[in-house]
């Protein structure tokens, strides 16, 4: 089995489950380190419940040394979108390796996904026009306590926000090596608010923040480019961090014969299903 899902400093960390760096060339102009898919077909549904249940299935040996990681998130557990299922993946993953993870992350009563790992919560805000979503308020004098007595390795920051420049700068002076996950595409966001004229300064933070970290995880090679083009990061520091397919919710034994009969659809003729956002 390939390790999916899992970004690149943890390659050295579980050695036996993944190459040492293999390198690609999809077009981009220089190859990315990339990382294979562990995290893909040992999810089914009932993960959206409760997190703390999955453990992927195999032979896997244990990582020595053990680490321990501060997992810094703008989404956790307060609404079920694309970050918060990765975030929760990952440390579902890790922990069952054996490896201590520490998330920091706003939260809600009730949440609406039961989390892996331990959670501390980050006092937030809703955000405007997207209640649903929350704007952390940065790092508490209860959360730098918690976090200095966590004592971690590695810090993991998921989200360029207050919380993550905070969390940024308190690893920097700890001397903490620090990374982090290109989830949102905030640049392109803005255009979608009518606010393409803050462009360039979001470029900027985000060449700020990003430059901070060791290494800055992305999904594609697309991404990786565009981020090196606007100078976020060169490609020594970008790794290719790949997403993978839940195999037991989307798998042929759910095939049915009598919609596709119903459609018109030959037994044998393929079905291309797109399903997005607008």
């Amino acid at each position: 089995m390939e390790l999916a899902g899992v970004p690149g400093y943890f390659q050295n960390m579980l050695s036996g489950l993944a190459p040492n760096s293999p390198q690609i060339d999809s077009g981009w102009k220089t190859p990315l380190p990339i990382v294979h898919s562990c995290i893909d077909s040992e999810v089914s549904q009932d993960t959206l419940d409760d997190f703390s249940r999955w453990v992927p299935d195999g032979d896997w040996p244990t990582p020595k040394p053990l680490h321990r990681v501060a997992l810094f998130a703008g989404v956790y557990n307060h609404v079920v979108d694309g970050v918060a299922l990765t975030c929760n993946r990952l440390v579902a993953y890790l922990t069952s390796q054996g490896h201590h993870v520490q998330v920091f992350a706003p939260t809600l009563d009730p949440p609406r996904l039961k989390h892996a790992g331990n959670l501390f919560p980050i006092p937030s805000v809703a955000a405007p026009g997207r209640p649903e979503y929350r704007i952390a308020l940065g790092l508490t004098g209860s959360a730098k306590e918690a976090l200095a007595a966590f004592k971690p390795d590695l810090v993991h920051i998921a989200t360029p926000d207050v919380l993550g420049f905070q969390a940024q700068s308190w690893a920097r002076e700890n001397g903490i090596p620090v990374v982090c996950a290109y989830h949102t595409h905030f640049a392109q966001y803005l255009t979608y608010y009518r606010l393409g004229a803050l462009e360039g300064a979001m470029w900027s933070i985000m060449h700020r923040f990003y430059s901070g970290c060791v290494h800055t995880y992305v999904p594609t090679t697309t991404v990786a480019q565009e981020l090196q083009d606007h100078g976020v990061q060169d490609s020594d520091g970008i790794r290719l961090w790949t997403r993978g397919v839940d195999t037991k919710m989307f798998s042929p034994t759910k095939r049915c014969p009598e919609w596709r009969e119903a459609l018109g659809i030959d037994d044998g003729q393929p079905v291309i299903l797109i399903v997005c956002r607008l």
